[in-house]
């Protein structure tokens, strides 16, 4: 697990994805992917497996995530909490 980021580091990561800066995608990546595996897993657990697991899941929804952003498809300010609601809702 990594060492937890602070809303003000959330926020900044956020701004400078939405930039199109390839480490805060990374960084973000780093913070969110194992929550985020561990999400689809719970939201999987009776789907029969299949080519796609709960890693491709959380691929899937960081992508989105980083081609939204790129869009523009998100408010300005996000901080940790918004954020993790949005993977939230992706993943779902």
């Amino acid at each position: 697990m990594s060492e937890p980021v602070y809303d003000a580091s959330i926020s900044r990561l956020f701004a400078d994805l939405k930039a199109g800066r390839k480490e805060a995608a990374e960084e973000l990546w780093t913070v969110y992917f194992d929550r985020l595996v561990g999400v689809a897993r719970r939201r999987l657990a009776s789907v029969p497996k299949r080519a796609a697991d709960e890693e491709d899941v959380a691929v899937s929804v960081f992508k989105s995530l980083c081609l939204g952003a790129a869009r523009g498809r998100f408010a300005e300010h996000v901080r940790r909490d918004d954020l993790w609601r949005l993977l939230m809702h992706l993943t779902r």
